[in-house]
């Protein structure tokens, strides 16, 4: 269970090891629900055992070779932030030597040469790295020099395994803004969900919580008060991305912004695997959990405005409780955004939903990475999802007064 924890501690969508031996650490990443996972074997005895214990398993592809070369074949498939299990070095008599005893500095010189700079790096059996012999050349300092010639930014902790202490795990800090906008009465709910981000969301990066409010809230570490003034309702909704586009200079400094109601709790680990590709437009939206499934949801169907849906337009539907990505990515929509509530207020007009409104339109025409409902999860609703991310239950007419 350790490994299993660590795995699931460390996780990004893609999970790459060296080394398969039987197929364990395999077993280990398809239980921390990686959605994709390379493992590098030389011994023909060893790949085929993997093979077979993985036959039909669509997540797991096993490549036979040698480690010191075969992970460059399998980072030009790679596009986005992996998690690398380095333990490919030659342990027992039936397992098979390569170029290298130990291959750790070829294997890091690859990902080095890769375009993404923010991998997690796993490093097992670092007691065998403690003191140089003629056999493996290098000792555990020249290993930390060299995950730094990846990016400079790269922080370095060490946690326990099969042995104490004997896993380096290797980590750029990634900036998360969340983004809440907590005036007139609620403020009441931002103490519960700083509580809960901290234990929950993106814990191994540095997150700070923006919080547009015009009360007094706690001087918590990671929060930022902005003064924002109380628009009533719906103008906190309908012109939520005038205030994030108003703050943009500010905002532009993190790597990855999301939104998130004030009402609302993290009730369960939500980290890397939720971020975003370029395919993916670089955004992140989460299914409404009133219209998952493929279920028309209640877009503007009206033609004379910005947000327009026609009939034959919209394969989901997306809630506006939680909604992110790149900062860059983020911000531009909200500018996108902003310019069409202006154009439709100069008519009189508010779309439905408003920012839920915009916001469907600027995702049909830019995909964004879908999270299912679990991350918009209604507290009393009972939805076939993991409850990760709750809207609470409340009296609206008590906090929008």
């Amino acid at each position: 269970m350790i490994i299993n924890n660590i795995f699931k501690q460390f996780k990004n969508n893609i999970f790459i090891e060296t080394g398969s031996f039987m197929g364990d650490g395999i077993q280990k990443a398809i239980d921390a629900d990686f959605k994709k996972i390379y493992s590098i074997e030389l011994s023909d005895k060893y790949a085929g055992i993997c093979e077979n214990r993985f036959r039909g398993n669509p997540k797991v592809k096993i490549v036979r070779g040698d480690s010191a070369f075969a992970l460059a074949d399998i980072l030009k498939e790679i596009d986005e932030p992996a998690t690398f299990w380095l333990d490919g070095h030659h342990s027992c008599d039936d397992t098979a030597l390569g170029a290298y005893w130990a291959p750790l500095i070829q294997e890091l010189d690859q990902i080095k040469n890769h375009h993404i700079k923010n991998h997690t790096i796993l490093i097992d059996d670092m007691r065998c790295w403690q003191e140089e012999n003629e056999v493996h050349g290098f000792v555990a300092s020249d290993l930390r020099i060299k995950v730094k010639e990846i990016n400079d930014g790269y922080e370095f902790s060490y946690i326990d395994g099969l042995h104490s202490q004997d896993i380096m795990a290797c980590t750029v800090k990634n900036k998360i803004g969340l983004l809440c906008i907590a005036t007139g009465k609620y403020d009441q709910f931002i103490p519960p969900l700083y509580t809960s981000m901290r234990k929950h969301f993106f814990t191994q990066d540095d997150v700070t919580m923006f919080v547009f409010t015009d009360q007094d809230i706690p001087d918590e570490e990671g929060i930022v008060r902005i003064q924002q003034e109380h628009l009533g309702w719906p103008g906190a909704t309908l012109k939520r991305y005038h205030i994030f586009d108003n703050n943009k200079e500010l905002l532009s400094k993190m790597d990855y912004l999301f939104y998130c109601d004030a009402d609302m709790r993290f009730n369960a680990s939500i980290g890397r695997g939720i971020l975003p590709t370029a395919d993916q437009n670089n955004l992140v939206g989460t299914e409404h959990p009133g219209f998952f499934g493929g279920r028309r949801g209640t877009y503007d169907e009206n033609p004379d405005s910005t947000a327009y849906v026609g009939p034959k337009e919209g394969k989901a539907y997306f809630a506006g409780g939680f909604n992110g990505g790149t900062s860059t990515a983020f911000l531009n929509m909200c500018a996108h955004i902003r310019a069409n509530v202006d154009k439709d207020l100069e008519k009189n007009y508010i779309a439905l939903w408003r920012d839920e409104a915009r916001m469907n339109r600027y995702f049909i025409n830019h995909p964004p990475k879908m999270l299912n409902p679990g991350f918009c999860y209604p507290e009393s609703w009972l939805l076939p999802f993991e409850r990760k991310l709750l809207a609470l239950d409340k009296n609206h007419s008590v906090v929008r007064a």
